[in-house]
């Protein structure tokens, strides 16, 4: 009896840690705080992919990667400095301009 209680346990406490250790898809994703909203990154494309509009403004401050930013212009994922534009594409898409002639496409929904 005192056998399968253990075993109990160590099944149990197994199933625990498997389920703590999935993580969501955003727990991970590469958040920017804009107009008091989570934007979630998306793909990074090259930069004819998007036309430019309005520099919205540059990133502030960078969070470490597991905090989800709570200020205005802050990110968990983009580095201080970084410029954030409107595209003409699409008025939901939001873009951080990175080097090599790259964007990432930041946008409200996690799947677009």
């Amino acid at each position: 009896m005192k056998k399968l209680l253990i075993n109990l346990n160590l099944l149990l406490l197994a199933f625990l840690l498997i389920a703590c250790s999935n993580n969501s898809e955003e727990s991970n994703a590469a958040i920017l705080y804009l107009n008091g909203e989570e934007l979630i990154g998306q793909k990074i494309v090259d930069s004819d992919e998007y036309t430019l509009l309005d520099k919205i403004g540059e990133i502030q401050v960078k969070t470490d990667a597991g905090v989800k930013p709570t200020q205005e212009l802050t990110s968990n994922a983009l580095e201080v400095g970084t410029e954030i534009y409107t595209v003409k594409e699409d008025e939901q898409i939001y873009v951080a301009k990175l080097s090599n002639h790259q964007y990432q496409v930041f946008t409200k929904n996690a799947n677009k």
